[in-house]
């Protein structure tokens, strides 16, 4: 069994690659004639294409742009790779899962965890297992055996890859096959920008705490992933106290809230933007300022300069694009926003009763 993360996250994309990317709306394509989608779409990044699941006539399948691909009996976790030229996805067939990479199929496991590409989109890896045996595929190539994995992470250029491990009851950092310090638990390995240091939470004696290099932080009833600034300098993590989290960016929130997302850095590093769970709402937190409250929000981005924030919400059935204190027309789904060089301009993926968007708004 692959392990998760028991608190609650979400998806974020901490920056965004802007060469390629159109800023030209478009429409993308429309659902296949009698498929229903299985899955939100996901849009390349440079927004000329798009990706989904999809089932039709009892077999379920991806699509990309408005091609089909093969057929499985069940498909999920779809990303693109940085340059928008594959899409990798975890396919089942009877019992078995496997990876899905383009035109490549990977090994088959009880079960595998979602595929994640490098920065630089040379190296696609993946937590898998198989009876009792849990392994880190990078490459196409298993690492060592343990009782339990996480997701990994990859560093920008794929030459490392770091995740936690279990064996005999304990938890263990795992760099490139090898294992560290002994710990109760560990989670959410993250390389600092350069390449030259990790971070990850660990838990020793029912706390946990936040690891960088050799350097421990302050420890918690629980802590989320972390996230280093664009400079690498430091490190921003939800904790939880008691009931309540907190964040943690050089200082406690004053706030504390049910639950939080990982967080986002500005461009320059002075500020962060994540989301806050109240009850059965959320919203955007951009320094200690609440934006409006919606069902979900996700996928908050700032813009080049870092004083615009945009991000996709949802209430009831329809989803909106807040740039700032501006919304876009409701629509059925939204994708990750990607603000232009200059900043005058967002885009976004978009669909509306069955056809896919490339979307451009101004930023007023």
């Amino acid at each position: 069994m692959m392990a998760s993360a028991t608190f609650i996250t979400l998806m974020i994309l901490c920056s965004q690659k802007k060469q390629g990317v159109s800023f030209e709306e478009k429409r993308l394509g429309q659902v296949l004639p009698g498929a229903v989608m299985r899955s939100r779409p996901v849009f390349s990044p440079n927004g000329r294409s798009v990706a989904y699941s999809a089932r039709k006539d009892g077999v379920n399948f991806v699509v990309v742009g408005e091609g089909m691909e093969e057929t499985f009996d069940d498909v999920k976790d779809l990303s693109f790779r940085p340059d928008s030229n594959e899409v990798a996805y975890a396919a089942k067939r009877g019992k078995q899962w496997s990876v899905v990479a383009g035109r490549s199929k990977g090994k088959e496991y009880d079960a595998v965890g979602p595929p994640r590409y490098s920065s630089d989109g040379s190296v696609l890896a993946y937590a898998a297992s198989k009876g009792t045996k849990s392994v880190v595929v990078v490459g196409g190539k298993e690492g060592p055996e343990f009782e339990d994995v996480t997701d990994p992470a990859l560093r920008g250029d794929g030459r490392q890859v770091a995740y936690g491990a279990k064996r005999a009851g304990k938890w263990y950092l795992c760099m490139d096959g090898e294992i560290g310090k002994e710990f109760e638990g560990v989670h959410s390995p993250v390389f600092r920008p350069d390449g030259g240091q990790i971070a990850f939470a660990a838990k020793r004696e029912e706390k946990w705490f936040v690891l960088a290099g050799s350097s421990e932080g302050e420890t918690f009833d629980h802590v989320g992933a972390p996230v280093w600034s664009p400079d690498g300098k430091r490190l921003a993590y939800a904790v939880k106290i008691a009931q309540k989290w907190f964040m943690v960016d050089g200082r406690e929130s004053e706030e504390g809230f049910d639950g939080m997302s990982v967080p986002v850095f500005r461009p320059d590093g002075r500020s962060i933007a994540y989301i806050a769970f109240e009850g059965m709402n959320c919203f955007v937190v951009i320094g200690q300022r609440k934006g409006g409250t919606f069902e979900r929000v996700d996928h908050p981005v700032f813009s080049t300069d870092g004083k615009v924030v945009a991000y996709g919400a949802n209430k009831g059935k329809r989803w909106v694009m807040v740039i700032g204190e501006k919304t876009s027309d409701e629509l059925d789904d939204v994708g990750a926003p990607v603000f232009s060089p200059d900043g005058k301009k967002v885009a976004f993926g978009a669909s509306m009763n069955g056809v896919l968007w490339w979307r451009v708004k101004k930023v007023e």
